[in-house]
């Protein structure tokens, strides 16, 4: 039980840095926009 519970904060680490980083992309990509 404690080897999955480390697997699946690991997932959610990894998760957490994909959704991150598409806000961090759509963001920039909205004050792109935004200074044209």
């Amino acid at each position: 039980a404690h080897a999955i519970k480390q697997v699946f904060k690991f997932w959610l680490s990894k998760v957490n840095v994909t959704i991150l980083t598409i806000l961090y992309i759509s963001e920039a990509k909205v004050n792109k926009m935004k200074l044209n």
